[in-house]
C-alpha cells in the first residue's frame, strides 16, 4: 500500500474518533438535560419532554453501536488489504 493510501486510513480512524467523541458529548448533554427537565415545575408536561429525551438518547447509542460495527468492517477490511 502506498504511503498515500495509509494517511488514507488515519484519516478514516481520525473522523471515527472524532465522530465518536461527538455522540459521546452529546448523550452526556443529553442525560444533563433529562436532570434539569425532572427538576422543572409540575405545570409543564415532563412525562412528554422525559419521553422525547429518553428517544433521543436511545436513537443516538444506535447510532454508536452501528458506527463502532462500521469501524470493526473497515479496520476488518483494512487488515485484509495490508496481509
Amino acid at each position: 500500500m502506498t504511503k498515500e493510501g495509509k494517511g488514507h486510513i488515519n484519516s478514516l480512524e481520525q473522523l471515527n474518533v472524532r465522530f465518536s467523541g461527538y455522540f459521546d458529548g452529546r448523550i452526556d448533554e443529553i442525560k444533563e438535560e433529562i436532570r434539569q427537565v425532572k427538576q422543572w415545575p409540575q405545570s409543564v408536561n415532563l412525562g412528554t419532554k422525559i419521553r422525547r429525551q429518553d428517544q433521543e438518547l436511545d436513537w443516538l447509542k444506535r447510532l454508536i453501536e452501528e458506527m463502532q460495527k462500521a469501524q470493526t468492517y473497515i479496520k476488518s477490511s483494512i487488515d485484509k488489504e495490508l496481509i
